[in-house]
Formats: structure tokens, sequence, C-alpha cells
């Protein structure tokens, strides 16, 4: 609960827009709604942030094992694999519904954190025993690297990755649709970029 309500504090204080979770950035860089190029600084300022998080507990502490995202006894590789996947889907679909909030209601930003931060203590609740709650890439890769432990690591990649994808289809076909097709996507997609660097030709709708 302390987890999810430290993501709200922090959603608040950067004005209810933080990219925190390369996930979450991977979710709204496919909806369109971050460009490429921010993206691709987001996850390296997110990246950063939990190598020196990481290296900081370690100085301060001299273990941090306790934080390193692992499979408990007796869960299958396949099975982490789709905990991590349904967990941060929930919390992905959840950003997008509250974007989709703010958008319409800016003054609703700190109920949004709120929803934001409930979904990330309902991950933890239902994952830590079993993988230790990745959800989040960029929060199993600072312990991992430190602790060269590198084992497992792509699960912690692999299924969040996977729920980020699944949630923007649900949302963004389904729930509230954006586009009649995947052309009407595509199109969309070729205004962030000149257009000589996009080779329409290849590109059959």
């Amino acid at each position: 609960m302390v987890f999810g309500l430290s993501v709200s504090m922090a959603m608040l204080s950067m004005g209810g827009e933080a990219h925190l979770n390369p996930a979450v950035t991977i979710a709204m860089t496919l909806t369109l709604r971050l460009r490429p190029w921010r993206a691709i600084l987001y996850v390296m300022a997110q990246l950063s942030g939990s190598l020196a998080a990481a290296a900081l507990v370690l100085g301060l502490t001299g273990d941090i094992s306790p934080t390193v995202n692992q499979l408990a006894p007796g869960v299958q590789v396949y099975q982490a694999v789709l905990l991590e996947t349904l967990v941060t889907f929930q919390l992905v679909l959840v950003v997008l519904a509250t974007t989709h909030l703010m958008s319409s209601h800016p003054s609703l930003s700190v109920l949004a954190s709120l929803f934001v931060g409930l979904a990330v203590s309902l991950g933890h609740l239902q994952a830590v025993r079993s993988t230790g709650c990745g959800m989040n890439p960029a929060r199993s890769f600072g312990p991992a690297v430190v602790t060269f432990n590198y084992h497992t690591l792509w699960v912690f990649w692999a299924g969040p990755c996977a729920g980020a994808c699944l949630a923007v289809l649900l949302n963004d076909l389904l729930l509230r649709p954006r586009w009649g097709c995947l052309g009407d996507w595509w199109a969309e997609l070729k205004e962030f970029f000149p257009s000589e660097q996009l080779d329409t030709h290849s590109y059959t709708p």
C-alpha cells in the first residue's frame, strides 16, 4: 500500500503526468500520446534513476538482495511472465483511463493519481509473493545490475511490455476507439516523422 501511495505522490508532485515506468511510456508511445524521441529520453532517465536508487540503497544498507525481483520457489518462468503481464496490463489500463479522464477534466488529477497508486498496490498484493512484482522494468533493472543478477531480468521486461501492449489494444481499439483501422493509426504516426523517413510504399493497411 505504501508503494502505491508513493507512486500517487510522485505523480501529484510532477503535475499528474509523471513517467516512472517504461511500460507506461511504451503504452503512451504506441497510442501516439508521446513522441518516440521523448519516450527514449524518458526510458533512459527511468533506468538511470533506478541505477542511482539501487546504488544508494546498497551504499546505505550494504545489502540490496531483498529488492531484486526473482521468481519464488515453485513458480515457473511462464507463470511469472503471465503474472507480470496481467498486473502490468491492469496498471496501464488504469493509466490510460485516467489520462482520458484528465484530458476532459484536468481538475481531477488528484483523483487520477490515487487511482494509479491503487492499481500499483493491487498489482503488488497479487504478485509480490510470486515474483516480487516487477510491474515496472526500471524498478527491476537497477537492483539486478547492481547485484549482477541478470538471470531472470528478461521476465520483468517481457511481461510488463506485453501487458502494456495488450492494454493499448483493449483501450484504443475497443473501450475508447480512436482509430477505425490500422491504416488510421499509421496515418497519424506518419505525422510524427518527416515524410522521407517513412517508406509508405512498403506498408499495406
